[in-house]
C-alpha cells in the first residue's frame, strides 16, 4: 500500500474517527484504523462493535493495499505537521511509514484480516431528513435518557416513524422529552438508539449541512452523508408505552419568557438539596414564585412575571429538570401546562405542538 495527500482532509478523517478507537479494550484491534488504499482514493474505518465510522478521502494511490495502525498516534502526528503539507503513506518491513516533508514517523501495525466487518445493509426504505432537523430532535430528547444501566430499554432515544412523521422520544421514568416532525417516512418502523450514538451523529449533523440518510437494519441504524457513513448497535427490548405518560389535556396554562424562566430556575436550584433539588413554584395569576430551602445551605427566592389568569397552584418540581428542558430548547416563550399539584406538568414552547416536555412533580 502507498498513496500520497495533503494533510488537512487526512487529519479531518482521522480526527472524526480516532475518538471511537477503543484503546481500553480486551481487542487491540479495537485501538486501530483500518486504512484501504483503492483506486479511488482511501477508505478509513474505526469501530468499538458498538458504533463505528467509515470515511473517504481522495489521495494519489501508488499501491493499493490494506493496513491498521494505531489511532491515537496517528491522529497525534497529523496534528503537529505542518499546515499545507503532503504526507506519504507507505507499508516498509511491517511498520507504517508515515513521511512528510523532512519528518518520518513509522508505526506498528496489524492484520486487516482482525479488523471486525462493516455492518451489511440496503439504502432501499432509507428515510431522507435534513441534519439541521436531525440535531435539534437529539438535543430536544437526549437529556432525558435514563442512566440507569438496569433499565437498558431507557438507555436511548426512541426512533418511531410512520407514513406522515418521525418522532424521537426519551424518558428516565421522572421526566419525558418528546418532538414530533412531518416527514415523509414511508414504511412504519421503530429502533431505540443509545446515547453514545446520538452524541455522534449529532456531531456529524454539526459538522455537515444538508441532507443524511437514516437506514434501519434489525440489529443497526446507519447513517449516511456524503462519504461518511456511521452505523450503530440498536437496543435490544420493548420502549415503554410513553403516550400513557402525557397528559390528555390540561386546565392551566402559564406563558413567560423563557430565559426569565431559565435564569430564576438556575439561580434558585443553586440552594435546593444536591440529589433531587426540590424547587417550589408558587403560581398566581401574572406572577410565578420559585422557592428553595435547604437547612445545610439556605434559601432562594425569586419572582417573575407570567401570563396566567387561572386560581392560584403550588407545585414542586426537580430544578434540574426544569433548566435542561429549557435549555434545550430555543423558543423566546414556553409554556407550562398543570392540572393539580401531584399530576405531571407539561413544558413546551409557546404555541408549539412539535414538542414537549412531561415532567413528574415531587411532594413539598
Amino acid at each position: 500500500m502507498e498513496f500520497r495527500v495533503s494533510r488537512e482532509p487526512l487529519l479531518k478523517v482521522v480526527q472524526r474517527l480516532q475518538p471511537v478507537a477503543e484503546r481500553k479494550s480486551t481487542l487491540p484491534i479495537l485501538g486501530n484504523i483500518l486504512i484501504s488504499a483503492k483506486a479511488n482514493g482511501v477508505d478509513f474505518y474505526a469501530t468499538d462493535l458498538d458504533i463505528g465510522y467509515r470515511d473517504f478521502t481522495e489521495a494519489e494511490i501508488k499501491k493499493e493495499g490494506a493496513i491498521t495502525v494505531p489511532a491515537k498516534s496517528l491522529h497525534e502526528i497529523l496534528r503537529e505537521l505542518p499546515p499545507g503539507v503532503q504526507v506519504r503513506v507507505d507499508e516498509e518491513k511491517q511498520r507504517l511509514l508515515l513521511q512528510a516533508g523532512n519528518s518520518k514517523f513509522r508505526l506498528p501495525v496489524m492484520s486487516p484480516e482482525e479488523f471486525p466487518s462493516f455492518p451489511n445493509y440496503s439504502k432501499e426504505n432509507s428515510l431522507e431528513i435534513s441534519a439541521e432537523i436531525l440535531a435539534e430532535m437529539i438535543r430536544k430528547t437526549i437529556f432525558a435518557i435514563s442512566p440507569d444501566e438496569t433499565r437498558y430499554t431507557l438507555n436511548g432515544v426512541l426512533l418511531q416513524q410512520d407514513e406522515s412523521e418521525m418522532r424521537m422520544v426519551a424518558t428516565d421514568g421522572h421526566r419525558l422529552a418528546m418532538i414530533r416532525k412531518k416527514i415523509a417516512a414511508g414504511s412504519p418502523r421503530k429502533a431505540i438508539i443509545p446515547r453514545k450514538a446520538l452524541s455522534e451523529i449529532r456531531r456529524l449533523c454539526e459538522e455537515e449541512s444538508g441532507n443524511l440518510s437514516l437506514i434501519l437494519t434489525e440489529t443497526h441504524l446507519v447513517v449516511l452523508q456524503g462519504g461518511v457513513i456511521f452505523f450503530s448497535r440498536l437496543i435490544e427490548g420493548e420502549f415503554p408505552d410513553y403516550r400513557q405518560v402525557i397528559p390528555k389535556e390540561c386546565k392551566r396554562s402559564i406563558s413567560a419568557e423563557r430565559k426569565l424562566v431559565w435564569d430564576a430556575a438556575r439561580r434558585v436550584s443553586l440552594l435546593a438539596g444536591e440529589r433531587t433539588k426540590p424547587v417550589r413554584l408558587e403560581i398566581s395569576p401574572g406572577s410565578l414564585w420559585m422557592r428553595s430551602q435547604t437547612p445545610e445551605l439556605g434559601e432562594a427566592e425569586e419572582q417573575i412575571p407570567v401570563r396566567y389568569e387561572g386560581d392560584e397552584i403550588t407545585i414542586g418540581f426537580n430544578g434540574r429538570y426544569i433548566t435542561e428542558a429549557l435549555a434545550a430548547l430555543d423558543s423566546q416563550e414556553v409554556t407550562l401546562e398543570l392540572n393539580e399539584p401531584l399530576t405531571p406538568g407539561i413544558l413546551r414552547p409557546f404555541q408549539d405542538e412539535e414538542y414537549l416536555c412531561v415532567i413528574m412533580p415531587m411532594r413539598l
